[in-house]
């Protein structure tokens, strides 16, 4: 059930990364079309050239870090996973060094009870002899 909710958690987490880059995107598009359509009227296209670049500067810094934010995501998603299996893995050994110490403690108690009861029979047997 965990790992659905991971799987969920991931696949909700890349939506919504997708999400805001498109949104990213399409607002970069939009405004460059608008800074091109007024500068064309007010500017050289050295200029227009100059702007265009910082904003594509500026959109391919946004999408780093998106990236960055998505990787970040599932290095942590993978580490999750990965403790919880090294858990899972813990908790069945440590079971089964229970269930061998509980076994060991039954037989060990059995042979006890047995030495106990020959004890008590020698004792009764010298008694009665006595």
């Amino acid at each position: 059930m965990q790992e659905l909710h991971q799987q969920v958690d991931q696949f909700t987490n890349k939506a919504n990364i997708k999400a805001q880059h498109d949104i990213l995107a399409k607002d970069i598009r939009r405004s460059c079309r608008k800074r091109c359509f007024k500068e064309r009227k007010l500017r050289a296209p050295s200029e227009i050239l100059q702007t265009f670049r910082l904003d594509v500067d500026n959109a391919s810094l946004a999408l780093h870090d998106l990236k960055a934010k998505q990787e970040a995501e599932e290095y942590h998603r993978q580490v999750r996973s990965l403790t919880g299996q090294a858990l899972k893995e813990t908790k069945k050994s440590l079971q089964c060094q229970l269930c061998e110490i509980d076994k060991n403690f039954a037989v060990n108690y059995q042979d006890t009870i047995g030495l106990m009861q020959d004890k008590i029979q020698n004792r009764k047997e010298e008694v009665i002899k006595a």
